[in-house]
């Protein structure tokens, strides 16, 4: 068990939270509720129009919730029913006749048109819906708000899926779909309103409360455990000990009767119709039909029991772990599976296909296993040898076999009874027994009593393995599942081998001193014990059990087994639901905070302070404030909520309340206005906060070039492969400006942008001096006028001639600043003189001076789309030097100017978008697509890079055609020629690639001896932040290569091979510090915390109403001489959804206008003035238990004068962080020990100043 503990799969129950540091910002998607209402005084106001101390709606409320929850749980065991003996009702008719391939035909068949059914929903229309929702709903009544768990939406969907599912017959079951339903309803029908169905109706609204909200999903949850299982008083306490973090006495009494009217219905409707055929036996209420898992009769005890009892605690414990553990592997291993694949299309059918494959599997077992065991013998048997007389007892109960066991192909024949005993010469197959029905009814099999050889060993254990892992792969699949059945069928499956073992080891007792030794008992032992071992439940599951068996009698064995379970369990990982809390980033504060100091020892939070682990210092604002400091504080700080403070007499500032930022709208509307907020910030204009960027950048743009040394200019001249080493990085810091900007009228700006480089020494290899630095090269213009003598007809031997009176070689030594920047090349000198004089019209154009990078330069008159008519173009280019296109290649879609510069995508980006920048070096467009998911400074960016297709070859992807001007060139190569417009460099003499031939032909790494194309280091990466579209990491790389082709008659080049030779490649390099990756995070998590929450005193509300806007000087008057307008709590709290355009528009003229400065609203009638604090001395375990039991969003920390220190929020008190802040303390006090200690023993005193 050492892999369990050790693994962060398994989640060590030792780590104080269940969320770790990585999925930090994860968690800022999971924002938490409050369970407490407001204290402002329009709630107040609000509070004396209502009933006062009624408590018949709220009675009445429960009793409608209950009935509808258990009408529910009627339909959809009955729609089970009805597809489930309809698949194996008609397969066994197949089996019968031996027909296997129609038999596995129609149930494989049959169960993926339905598995299907159930998951195509929820991929593509309400991913909300998808597992058992427990999880969410835990994680909900903790205090955190989880998006579209309670919406109508969901219920059907949740509902369908589920029937769909479980009666195709996967290895899941309903149970816990139906208590997320049950939440579902008690969170819809409380309130009456439905914001998906657009109606509100006038009933029951003094619920529309967060208090009361959550005390009916409470009930809710209880009342579908209720109707689920038949056990009102579990459902009860399943509500109480493992769902709800907050309770109550008189929750417990209203929530009971939820759960008893939930059973009542269910089992009412039951009484009468099995599926939906009416049986005449309406409020007849059948023992074997009501009770889930009857019991037959139950069996006397004895203390002995206890010892195999705890072998099954033992044994639950450690299986429940070990299947909590590869639940978590494979949904680890499933999240990155589905993060592999590129397309949002192939990642929904991905999705989609995972359920159909284990139905495939889990049909084909149910189909074909059961022929690999053979026939066994009813226990009461008869054959032409005589009558069986091991099933004749004196016992009440015989032994015997169970009459509904699965025959498969076995025969059947006659049944006799003699003496009142049934005797049968039929046969049955054990494994059919319990794969060939449903899993509820191969669990009564598993807990039948007095059919101990009923089952066999073989039967047992391939099921149970195969089962095991079913059902561990089938949670979590895109499907609704539960995974009760699943448990007690695994827990059933094991606890019935050891009782198996027991009766072979000392014989099967019906009476007296051993008649305990049954196989049944001990399944449903080890039913519970598994059942305990995977969820840790203790009373809850103890009373469950009881009401689901009727069997009382075995109510201590199954207490020990489920804390044997519990307590093995615990010491290896967490529960299976707390477990994936984590999984799902949903931030769970648990009851009991665990901090660990140097990763085994656990600190006492008794010894620290509440101020210890606050952020400080808080924004704070005042009862009246300005329209312009609420905007900024709104659209600028990442804050849920704000501090509202007052002056004394003494001119003191002291805490008087609270007030949230939150917006009240949910859902698309409020994402909506998120992006709004986003796609503002990233609009081109002056006002802008991205305009500064945007003109001149002031992060550090690197660009470091690597170049090529031939180690063997002798030999490569002689025909050999040529030999290189790579020399650098030369780093130069990169400064560009964008100048003669122009603001057009169609939505465009135009400016021309000027790039110079200066060397930085210190981000160069320490040797680096590119002005001493030597490199030896072939000679670059020597190969560019071999290329250019070929078009024309003997020129190339006057270019020989030419060359030699220059005694120009073929290989050249220059230094690293001159192959950058340039030298004057003799040749060139001579034909640019040539022209010159001669006005020679045949030379193309040739600079004196060779360089193989331009600097001081400005790129050309480029005009872009602003995006303030469309933010998805912002930056993308609309022309370059008067051009709408490139008009350089062959086809009009290589001649496309498609994308930005590269600095700026559009924002909402996502894995399946393909991003494109157009390069003025390459004069075209680059596309790049999703590559992994990674991290900047703890902010989650999407890595987006070249796909492979656009490096190859026309003959192996004809879109390329069109950028193979002069031919095509092998896979890895792009001919850049064209670019150089009409001159001496337009030939494909200087042609481009990855690094180290990186994604190109192998070919072209086997010409040339010393490279080692790798991706992390040659591969080209931009890391951008999805929500802004604005790369945080930027590795742009591109090598230059020098393409040696055959001459005749230039002797320069005799004997050397044909070859593409690397010179030189760059690395143009952006990363953003820590402080900009943080603030763009705080940005982010102050947006993000707008849809999740829904809550009182909302700023948003406030400042769309500019009716309650008013001058200081008025509000300054008398209460009744006031001149402005108050909203009321149904105004604060109706459901404001507004627009996201006009809403950011107008936030934008508020921070904008000068006029708004001087407007206010008067807070004080909506500040939360019951908000709880704490003084920062105040013991920081108890601050703990005090926001956790509340289920607040802030806890304001104040001084002894109530003055504001620091606020305390959920993240602050979740593991991760406050394990740091702890750490940090213990460090501090260690260090200030020393300090005090060093001042002690040189004989000074402490600087009282110091």
């Amino acid at each position: 068990m050492s892999v369990l503990l050790h693994d962060h799969s398994g989640d060590c129950a030792t780590r104080s939270s269940v969320v770790d540091n990585r999925k930090d910002s994860d968690i800022n998607d999971q924002l938490p509720d409050k369970n407490i209402s407001d204290d402002s005084a329009v709630y107040k106001n609000w509070l004396k129009q209502q009933p006062s101390r009624l408590d018949w709606d709220r009675w009445v409320m429960m009793g409608m919730i209950g009935f509808s929850v258990g009408f529910i749980g009627f339909l959809m065991h009955q729609l089970i029913d009805v597809i489930s003996e309809v698949k194996w009702d008609k397969a066994a008719e197949f089996i019968e006749d031996h027909d296997f391939g129609l038999a596995w035909i129609w149930v494989i068949g049959y169960s993926v048109l339905f598995v299907i059914a159930s998951s195509v929903p929820v991929v593509y229309y309400r991913p909300s819906a998808g597992g058992s929702g427990i999880p969410e709903l835990i994680g909900f009544l903790n205090g955190t708000v989880v998006r579209h768990i309670f919406n109508v939406k969901t219920m059907v969907v949740k509902l369908f899926s589920c029937v769909f599912a479980v009666g195709a017959g996967l290895p899941i079951g309903p149970e816990g779909p139906m208590i997320h339903l049950g939440s579902l309803v008690g969170a819809g029908l409380s309130q009456f309103k439905s914001q998906t169905l657009k109606f509100k109706l006038p009933f029951f609204e003094r619920f529309r409360n967060t208090e009361d909200r959550r005390n009916f999903i409470s009930a809710g949850a209880a009342a579908g455990v209720a109707s689920a299982f038949g056990a009102p008083v579990g459902g009860l306490l399943f509500s109480m000990e493992e769902v709800s973090s907050f309770w109550n006495m008189k929750l417990s009494w209203q929530t009971f009767f939820a759960c008893m009217v939930s059973t009542f219905t269910t089992d009412l409707f039951n009484s009468a119709f099995e599926g939906f055929k009416y049986q005449g036996d309406f409020g007849l209420f059948k023992a074997e039909k009501n009770i889930l898992f009857q019991i037959s009769h139950g069996i006397g005890l004895n203390i002995l029991v206890f010892i195999p009892t705890v072998i099954l605690g033992i044994m639950g414990g450690l299986l429940g772990a070990v299947f909590t553990f590869l639940n978590l592997k494979i949904a680890r291993f499933r999240r990155l599976w589905i993060a592999k694949i590129k397309s949002k299309q192939w990642k929904n059918i991905g999705k989609v296909s995972e359920p159909v494959l284990i139905m495939i599997i889990t049909g084909t077992a149910s189909v074909f296993l059961p022929a690999a065991f053979p026939c066994t013998s009813f226990e009461c048997s008869f054959s032409s040898e005589g009558f069986r007389k091991k099933c004749l007892t004196d016992a009440q109960h015989p032994l015997h076999t169970e009459r509904d066991v699965q025959n498969y192909t076995c025969p059947a024949f006659d049944t006799v009874t003699i003496n009142g005993t049934q005797y049968t010469n039929s046969s049955y197959n054990e494994v059919a027994t319990l794969l060939f029905v449903t899993g509820e009814k191969a669990i009564h099999h598993l807990f039948s009593r007095d059919t101990a050889y009923e089952l066999g060993y073989a039967s047992l254990c391939s099921v149970l393995v195969i089962y095991f892992l079913l059902a561990c792969w089938s949670a979590g699949t895109a499907i609704s599942s539960g995974l009760v059945v699943p448990m007690l069928f695994i827990g059933g499956t094991y606890g019935r081998i050891i009782g198996r073992a027991m009766v072979d080891m000392f014989g099967f007792h019906s009476t007296g001193y051993w008649a305990w030794m049954d196989p049944g008992a001990f399944a449903l032992i080890g039913a519970a014990s598994f059942f305990g071992g995977v969820s840790r439940l203790t009373m809850s599951l103890t009373v469950i059990m009881m009401e689901i068996t009727n069997d009382i009698q075995f109510l201590l064995p199954i207490m020990v087994a489920i804390m044997v379970a519990k307590w093995v369990g615990d010491f290896a990982t967490h529960p299976l639901y707390h477990a994936l809390l984590e999984l799902k980033c949903i931030p769970f504060l648990d009851s009991e905070p665990v901090i660990l100091h140097e990763g085994s020892k656990a600190i006492n939070l008794e010894l620290f302070r509440a101020g210890d682990a606050m952020f400080s210092p808080a924004i704070v604002v005042h009862k009246v404030e300005s329209v312009s400091r609420l905007t900024h504080l709104l659209l600028d700080t990442p804050h849920g909520g704000y501090p509202v403070v007052t002056k004394t007499d003494a001119d003191h500032e002291v805490f008087s309340g609270l007030i949230s930022r939150a917006l009240g709208a949910k859902g698309e509307q409020a994402v909506a206005w998120i992006h709004s907020i986003i796609d503002s910030k990233l609009v081109i204009k002056p006002s802008s906060p991205i305009y500064p960027q945007w003109r001149s950048p002031t992060v550090p743009v690197l660009m470091q070039f690597f170049v090529f040394n031939v180690e063997n200019p002798m030999e490569m001249k002689q025909g050999s492969r040529p030999c290189v080493s790579q020399k650098g990085p030369y780093s130069y810091r990169v400064y560009q400006t964008k100048e003669n900007i122009t603001w057009n009228s169609n939505s465009t700006v135009s400016y021309n942008k000027f790039t110079k480089y200066v060397f930085d020494v210190d981000s160069s290899c320490s040797s680096c001096d590119p002005r001493t630095d030597n490199v030896t090269l072939p000679n670059i213009p020597l190969v560019i006028l071999s290329q250019v003598s070929k078009k024309y007809p003997g020129a190339s031997l006057i270019f020989s001639m030419i060359f030699a009176h220059f005694k120009e070689d073929f290989f050249r030594v220059n230094t690293v600043e001159e192959l950058l920047w340039g030298y004057k090349d003799p040749v060139f000198e001579y034909f640019a003189d040539l022209k010159r004089k001669y006005h020679l019209s045949f030379i193309p154009d040739i600079d004196p001076k060779f360089r193989m990078m331009e600097n001081n330069t400005y790129d050309g008159v480029t005009t872009t789309y602003t995006g303030a008519s469309d933010i998805s173009r912002a930056a993308v280019w609309t022309q370059w030097k008067g051009r709408s296109d490139v008009g350089l290649w062959n086809s009009p879609w290589a001649n496309m100017l498609n994308g930005s510069d590269g600095m700026q995508f559009p924002p909402q980006t996502s894995t399946e978008d393909i991003l494109y920048a157009f390069y003025v070096q390459l004069c075209r467009s680059m596309s790049f697509v999703f590559d992994s998911h990674t991290k900047i400074h703890s902010v989650n960016t999407l890595r987006f890079t070249y796909p492979e297709e656009l490096w190859q070859n026309a003959s192996v992807n004809p879109a390329n055609t069109g950028f193979c001007p002069n031919g095509c060139f092998p896979s890895g190569i792009l001919d850049a020629s064209v670019c150089k417009g009409p001159s001496a460099s337009s030939v494909p003499a200087i042609v481009a690639s990855h690094p180290h031939f990186y994604q190109g032909d192998p070919s072209l790494v086997n010409n040339v001896e010393g490279l080692n194309p790798v991706k992390e280091e040659h591969g080209t990466v931009f890391d951008i932040e999805p929500n802004f579209g604005l790369h945080l990491h930027l590795s742009l790389r591109l090598q230059l290569n020098l393409n040696i082709e055959h001459v005749k008659f230039l002797v320069q080049m005799a004997g050397v091979k044909e070859v593409i030779l690397p010179i030189m490649y760059f690395n143009n390099t952006v990363t953003v510090d820590a402080s900009s990756a943080h603030k763009m995070k705080s940005v982010l998590i102050a947006m993000k915390a707008v849809p999740f929450v829904s809550v009182t005193n909302e700023i948003v509300v406030l400042l769309s109403r500019e009716d309650i806007f008013s001058s200081r000087e008025n509000l300054s008057l008398p209460e009744e001489e006031l001149h402005t307008n108050r909203l009321d709590y149904c105004q604060m709290h109706q459901g404001y959804y507004p627009d996201a355009e006009r809403l950011n528009a107008q936030l934008e003229r508020y921070a904008g206008e000068s006029r708004f400065q001087e407007m206010y609203i008067d807070l004080s009638p909506y500040v939360n003035h019951s908000a709880p604090t704490v003084q920062e001395t105040f013991s920081l375990h108890r601050t703990y238990i005090i926001f956790r039991t509340l289920g607040l969003r802030h806890l304001t920390v104040v001084d002894k004068r109530n003055r504001v220190r620091g606020i305390i929020t959920r993240k602050d008190l979740m593991g991760f962080q406050m394990e740091e802040r702890i750490h940090k303390c213990l460090h501090n006090s260690h260090e200030a020990q020393e300090m005090q200690s060093t001042s002690s023993s040189s004989g000074h005193r402490p600087s009282v100043e110091a």
